[in-house]
């Protein structure tokens, strides 16, 4: 029998935060002007696509079908 272990709620929602923190970049970055570099646009669709991946792998190993 396998047993659940439980996790804290910040590492069961740790991909939405991430796209969260992505977005909120990304509107920050444009809000404030700095759009010479895409060193801001890479990190932010890093860590959006990083975090769809984890939400996605969050839910499909919760779900039970």
């Amino acid at each position: 029998m396998k047993q659940k272990v439980r996790t804290s709620k910040l590492f069961r929602h740790i991909g939405l935060y991430l796209v969260y923190c992505g977005s909120l970049l990304l509107i920050a970055g444009y809000a404030t002007g700095y759009t010479q570099s895409n060193t801001l646009l890479i990190i932010s669709a890093i860590m959006i696509i990083i975090g769809t991946i984890l939400h996605i792998y969050r839910l499909k190993k919760e779900s039970n079908y």
